[in-house]
């Protein structure tokens, strides 16, 4: 039987300092992150984001062994830290901001979109979106109910467990399932040969000096990119203020200092968006749809800030003791000529529903 722990092991398992959790691990492959430096901030947060009350943030606890600088910590607006080491070699708390990451999440949240997976092409005509928190799309939990199934996988990775097979197994599966792919594998080893002569071309016309040939088409201007919620989108598809047409081009104004760059902008040009979705790529990057905010709902914004007015002009009921400066708000209808209804006349006589009414004949 195991022994009681103390109060003090039982605080100091419930201590921040023991509950902080392991840094997550930054993928060998897939987003490039060696080719970055080690201070960059990656796609996704790989330390846990530490906050404290401004009682204890004013004297520098912040939960951990030994109290932060007051410097670094009380003077920035979004005080909030990630620890790298709560205890160092050189005896020391190793941390930096983690306001990127934070105010990241911050700002996604307050477009309040939903996160969804990337629709396949020929799914597109499909009205409804798969959440990427779907158990159809979680690959990083393993099921246990379905330990020894055929199709049972963690990761998406499809095809047998090649050390597992029998020899006899592993000849009938290279007979049925590779030999009929020798074409395509040749075309593959073909195309990752010409990858890596185009690769070597490269790298010995750069170590001789050559001058690379320029790809820029000045003909062809590239087009504006647009920030939202700490993210990069491109601009609305379609004829908006950001693209315009031949035809329509007096349509709508460009917007300053975005579609033509202008300097005397102070801070960069702002625009309304509205932002329509939200999606999740297979290298963990956030790709946001966003659409142009009508005039209507910009007048709006503004009068919320207070920056505009929507109603200017004052309208009052008139005096009570004047009523020649009374107005008839009351809708005035013309009056209509009313004509009586009359039977249709067939002959010397009314006839009411019978066939000669609706255009028949006998």
């Amino acid at each position: 039987m195991a022994a009681r722990p103390s109060r003090g092991a039982s605080l100091l398992r419930t201590s921040r300092m023991f509950s902080v959790p392991k840094p997550l691990k930054i993928p060998d492959s897939g987003l490039g992150l060696h080719n970055h430096s080690a201070s960059a901030t990656t796609p996704f947060p790989l330390h846990l984001s530490v906050t404290t009350p401004d009682t204890s943030k004013n004297n520098g606890d912040w939960g951990f062994k030994r109290p932060l600088p007051l410097r670094q910590t009380t003077k920035s607006s979004t005080p909030v830290v990630r620890v790298k080491q709560v205890d160092s070699i050189e005896a020391i708390t190793d941390y930096a901001s983690a306001s990127d990451h934070s105010l990241t999440l911050d700002k996604f949240h307050e477009m309040n979109v939903a996160i969804s997976a990337p629709v396949l092409r020929y799914e597109k005509h499909k009205e409804g979106k798969i959440s990427v928190f779907e158990d159809s799309s979680d690959k990083t939990t393993m099921d246990h109910s379905l330990d020894g199934a055929p199709n049972s996988r963690k990761w998406k990775f499809a095809g047998p467990w090649l050390a597992s097979m029998s020899e006899e197994q592993f000849s009938s599966y290279i007979d049925k399932r590779v030999r009929s792919r020798r074409l395509e594998f040749r075309d593959f080893l073909r195309q990752r040969r010409a990858d890596d002569l185009s690769r070597m071309a490269s790298q010995a016309a750069l170590d001789s000096g050559v001058t690379p040939i320029s790809g820029h088409n000045l003909g062809c201007p590239e087009g504006p990119k647009l920030g939202i919620g700490g993210f990069v989108t491109n601009v609305p598809p379609g004829t908006t203020s950001f693209f315009h047409r031949f035809r329509d081009y007096d349509a709508r104004s460009k917007v300053q200092g975005l579609s033509v760059f202008d300097p005397s902008v102070i801070g960069g040009a702002s625009v309304y968006l509205i932002p329509q979705a939200a999606r999740v790529l297979w290298n963990g990057s956030v790709v946001v749809k966003v659409d142009e905010a009508a005039a209507e709902t910009q007048l709006i914004k503004r009068e919320f800030t207070g920056r505009a007015s929507i109603y200017t002009e004052k309208r009052g009921a008139p005096g009570v003791g004047d009523s020649s400066n009374r107005k008839d708000y009351r809708v005035q209808r013309s009056p209509e000529s009313k004509q009586p209804t009359k039977r249709p006349y067939f002959g010397d006589k009314s006839v009411l529903g019978s066939s000669k009414t609706y255009g028949l004949r006998h």
